[in-house]
């Protein structure tokens, strides 16, 4: 139970070569804050969180979409390691719609492998505390993923239809996508199992930005359409690979388009 728990697979986060952040005393370095306007941004690295990489950096920009609503998009840079699974589980026990996916279920075991029992917690990675799993195998650069929100501690009005959209706007192939069901800490007001979704890239010294775009919403999207975006330099030439951008370009049902772009070098 401690490997489940403890586990960076049950937290929405990248887990590199399937094994669970190091434990450090090196807290997190802060580069970017900004609470101020219509567009909210929160950047943060901590390489030590893993021996093998050279960068883990998270930033995450919150852009309101009207008065009442936001959307977020989230880069997530990893440098190093031969394995990246972005994971990542909402308040919900049903996905209620997939895109671009073609969903194989696994007959029995685990996401540690269809021999390796339901756990949780008897092999460090965590793995086998993931039941019910289906697999999409290279299933492209993108995907998105619906969930249906369950009100389990009984705090918004009845009757509300809330659904948040998981889309994946990669430059990469990715090596799989899984859903599966998993448990969330033991109270009183938590259900028996959540849904998880974990993107995986397999390679070999990989250097991965996950580019995710967070869209909630109450009954009907208010996103009509997510698109990347080429970034060039502004002399022409293409982004180098020591720098790092990446442009997303969302137009929303009432027309409004916005662009935002991720840049790890203000120069290029």
């Amino acid at each position: 139970v401690v490997n489940w728990e403890r586990g960076t697979v049950v937290h929405n986060t990248v887990m590199v070569n399937d094994t669970r952040q190091t434990k450090t005393t090196t807290k997190g370095e802060p580069l970017h804050f900004d609470d101020v306007g219509r567009v909210k941004v929160m950047d943060a690295r901590t390489p030590q969180a893993y021996t093998e990489v050279s960068e883990y950096r998270r930033t995450v920009v919150m852009v309101e979409a009207s008065d009442d609503i936001a959307y977020s998009i989230d880069f997530f840079h990893v440098k190093g390691g031969n394995e990246h699974i972005y994971n990542f589980h909402a308040l919900s026990q049903e996905i209620a719609e997939t895109e671009n996916l073609d969903l194989v279920s696994q007959p029995m075991g685990t996401y540690a492998g269809p021999k390796v029992p339901y756990g949780p917690g008897n092999i460090v990675s965590g793995f086998d505390g993931l039941y019910d799993v289906q697999r999409s195998v290279y299933p492209g650069k993108e995907f998105a993923v619906d969930f249906k929100i369950n009100d389990f501690r009984k705090t918004v009005v009845k009757n509300r239809d809330i659904h948040l959209r998981l889309t994946q706007l990669n430059d990469f192939e990715l090596s799989d996508v899984s859903t599966a069901s998993g448990a969330p800490p033991v109270r009183a007001e938590n259900p028996e199992f959540m849904k998880f979704v974990l993107a995986r890239r397999s390679g070999k010294d990989l250097d991965t930005l996950f580019t995710t775009v967070l869209e909630p919403y109450d009954g009907e999207r208010y996103i009509a359409k997510m698109e990347q975006v080429t970034v060039k330099r502004t002399g022409g030439a293409a982004v180098g690979a020591s720098d790092l951008a990446k442009a997303v370009k969302v137009t929303l049902k009432n027309g409004r388009i916005d662009y935002i772009v991720y840049a790890t070098n203000k120069a290029i």
